[in-house]
């Protein structure tokens, strides 16, 4: 329990990091973020290495598959959240960003959480672990509410022309419009 406490706790820590940008930008707050990050790691690696053996009985080429797979996902959540977009504006200047909607960003408005919530289901499933695939849900749960908070309140404050975006790029989900423009991006 208390791990899902101090994996939710990493949210609360992502939101005084956001009313930092919009209320002062106090340097003291500024490292905020990359705490909330280290948190949700260290949550996240206490559930995953808390037992070697799986919780249910897994096939090696099962582990093996999703464990790829949620590789895969979480370098695309890092992709996205620190190399997508500008890193030195994004995190550390913090209040000279510039609105990215492109490459990922024309996917749909908070693309990380998709990658965020398919690295822990693939994780889940891969070590066969039913308390990584709960703890997942609910932090996949509390990044909707979190980024939902940063749609409404945070990013319409911090990016000039964010209702533009919001009007021509879906929220959370894909379209096959957005796909195809994404693609178009990288190839």
């Amino acid at each position: 329990m208390l791990i899902l406490l101090l994996g939710c706790l990493s949210f609360l820590i992502f939101i005084i990091y956001d009313i930092n940008q919009i209320k002062g930008n106090l340097i003291w707050i500024k490292p905020f973020f990359a705490v909330g990050c280290l948190t949700l790691c260290g949550v996240t690696g206490v559930m995953t290495l808390k037992t070697f053996e799986s919780d249910i009985s897994v096939y090696p080429i099962v582990l093996i598959t999703f464990i790829f797979l949620a590789i895969i996902s979480f370098l695309l959540l890092i992709y996205t959240l620190f190399f997508a977009i500008p890193f030195y504006e994004a995190y550390v200047a913090g209040t000279r960003q510039k609105l990215c909607t492109v490459g990922v960003y024309s996917l749909c408005r908070h693309p990380g959480v998709l990658f965020f919530g398919f690295f822990y289901l693939f994780l889940g499933i891969g070590l066969g672990k039913p308390f990584v695939l709960l703890a997942g849900a609910v932090f996949t749960v509390m990044n909707i509410l979190y980024v939902f908070i940063q749609d409404k309140y945070f990013f319409p404050k911090t990016f000039k022309n964010y209702d533009h975006y919001q009007q021509h790029t879906n929220f959370l989900l894909p379209s096959k419009h957005s796909i195809k423009k994404c693609l178009k991006y990288y190839i």
